[in-house]
C-alpha cells in the first residue's frame, strides 16, 4: 500500500465540475493499493499519517501534527501509484489491486483516520474521473510505502512462523497450540475470524478461535471447511457467496481460506480464516499457512 502525503494550504476535488471534497490546511493523500494489501497495511499507514509531524512550530521546525494545527485530510484513490514503467513507454498497472479489493480497503483506511484518530477526512469518489486542485505548502511531499517498512504480508508471515514454532515446540497438546496460533495469526493480520475445526468422527467440531460466534459442527463435504476436509486441498475462496454449498455462519464473511492439517498422512483438523473483504487471500497466504500447519505433523 502506498500513500503520497502532500502538505497543503488548501485542496479540493471536482467530479463533473462539482466540488465533492474540499479542505483548508492539512494533507492531500493519494492512496494506492496493491494485491496482498490487508487492513494491517491500512492500519499501519493510517497511524503514520495521523501522527506525522510535518507542520512548522513557532521556531520554524517541522514538529507539529494534523491535530496540533487543526488540519484536515483530502483522500484520493490513486491506482496509478502502482504503475510499472520498466518496459516500453506505456505504463502497466497490473500491480494495482482490483477494484473489488481496493475500494473496501480504501474506505477502511479513511474510516480508521476518522474513527480511531478523530480526523476530518474528505474524499473523492473511487474510480471516478476527478480533477484535483491544491496548493502544496512548502512544498512538502512524503512517500509512504508499506513494502519498505517490513510490513508486507509476506514479511509478516516470515516473522511470524519462527515465533509460532518457538511457542508450540515444547507443548504437546493440540488444543493449547491451536489457541495460541489462532491468537497470533489474529493479532498479526487482524483477520475477521481465525480458528480451527477438529475432526471428530464424521464431523468437523469447532476448536479454538478468535472472532465472533461460529458454527459448532460442519459435516464432511459441506461448505468451505467440509470441502477442504473431503478433498484434502487448501480452499482459497475470493467470494464465499459464490461457493457451492457455502455455510453462512455469518453474513459478514466475504472471503475465506481453509487449510487441511495432517498428522502422519491423516487430516486431523482444518485452519479456517475469514475476511470481511472480498478476495483477501492469495497464493502468499496459501504458501505460508500450509507451511505453518506442518508444525502439527509430529
Amino acid at each position: 500500500m502506498r500513500v503520497i502525503v502532500q502538505r497543503t494550504s488548501k485542496a479540493e476535488v471536482r467530479i463533473d465540475n462539482q466540488v465533492v471534497g474540499r479542505i483548508g490546511k492539512g494533507f492531500l493523500l493519494l492512496v494506492g493499493i496493491t494485491d496482498g494489501d490487508t487492513q494491517a497495511e491500512a492500519d499501519y499507514l493510517a497511524k503514520k499519517v495521523a501522527q506525522m509531524r510535518i507542520f512548522e512550530d513557532a521556531d520554524g521546525k517541522m514538529n507539529l501534527s494534523l491535530h496540533e494545527v487543526d488540519g484536515q485530510i483530502l483522500s484520493i484513490s490513486q491506482f496509478t501509484l502502482y504503475a510499472d514503467c520498466r518496459h516500453g513507454n506505456r505504463p502497466s498497472f497490473i500491480q494495482a489491486a482490483r477494484p473489488q479489493v481496493a475500494e473496501p480497503l480504501y474506505d477502511y483506511f479513511n474510516e480508521v483516520l476518522r474513527q480511531q484518530y478523530s480526523l476530518h477526512v474528505e474524499t473523492g469518489r473511487f474510480g471516478a474521473d476527478m480533477k484535483v486542485d491544491f496548493v502544496n505548502d512548502g512544498p512538502v511531499t512524503i512517500i509512504l510505502d508499506s513494502a519498505q517498512t517490513g510490513n508486507t504480508k509476506q514479511q509478516r508471515y516470515e516473522a511470524l512462523l519462527p515465533q509460532v514454532k518457538a511457542v508450540i515446540s515444547s507443548e504437546a497438546d493440540d488444543i493449547a497450540n491451536m489457541a495460541n496460533i489462532a491468537a497470533m495469526l489474529h493479532e498479526t493480520f487482524h483477520f475477521w475470524w481465525t480458528g480451527f475445526y477438529r475432526v471428530v468422527g464424521d464431523e468437523l467440531v469447532l476448536g479454538p478461535f478468535q472472532g465472533p460466534l461460529a458454527c459448532t459442527r460442519i459435516p464432511k463435504g459441506r461448505g468451505v471447511c467440509g470441502t477442504c476436509w473431503q478433498t484434502g486441498e487448501t480452499q482459497v475462496v475470493p467470494n464465499v457467496a459464490l461457493f457451492p454449498g457455502h455455510i453462512a455462519c455469518s453474513s459478514a464473511s466475504r472471503s475465506e481460506i481453509v487449510v487441511p492439517i495432517r498428522r502422519h498422512g491423516e487430516i486431523i483438523a482444518v485452519l479456517d480464516i475469514d475476511s470481511e473483504q472480498l478476495a483477501t487471500f492469495d497464493d502468499i497466504d496459501r504458501q505460508y499457512l500450509e507451511e505453518l500447519v506442518k508444525l502439527f505433523d509430529r
